[in-house]
């Protein structure tokens, strides 16, 4: 059965170029052209990113988090003083120190996390994305208005 779901999982995959790069990529440890698309585009709204450089002084230190995760695994926090090593080697022509691209590597090593532990074949209608959100939302607020009413008919303790 888990065969089957995982035959099904590459076909999907596979007719789909962008996660057959990401995936596939990922399983060998080669940094895909779509990940650096995408920090291309979403480096600029990261809360480290710096005005004074550009996507060629982090794009390194994207790549290094993204292969650092299939290379060492486990938690970021742990890998840092390996990464600050390969950094220095692996930083290129980037401007920034270890201590400023630590950031962006985190932000690449949590994304090759998700791509390896939670995969979507990209049939969720963005509408479809919303109502969940939604219907989550409403849960939430239905447990705050509970706890509240709740709260108002507690009684304190006599001591």
């Amino acid at each position: 059965m888990a065969e089957e779901r995982e035959s099904a999982h590459d076909a999907a995959v596979l007719n789909n170029p962008v996660a057959a790069e990401l995936i596939l990529g990922a399983r060998g440890h080669v940094y895909p052209g779509a990940e650096a698309e995408y920090w291309r585009d979403a480096h600029p709204r990261e809360p480290y990113f710096d005005r004074e450089r550009n996507f060629e002084d982090y794009h390194p230190a994207y790549e290094l988090g993204w292969t650092g995760y299939f290379i060492y695994g486990g938690e970021f926090d742990t890998a840092d003083r390996v990464l600050a090593n390969d950094w220095d080697v692996h930083k290129g022509v980037s401007r920034l120190s270890w201590d400023e691209a630590r950031p962006a590597c985190r932000a690449a090593w949590q994304r090759a996390h998700n791509a390896t532990h939670y995969r979507t074949d990209g049939s969720a209608a963005a509408g479809d994305a919303v109502a969940a959100l939604q219907e989550a939302l409403n849960h939430a607020h239905d447990g705050e208005l509970g706890f509240t009413e709740a709260a108002a008919h507690t009684e304190t303790p006599l001591q």
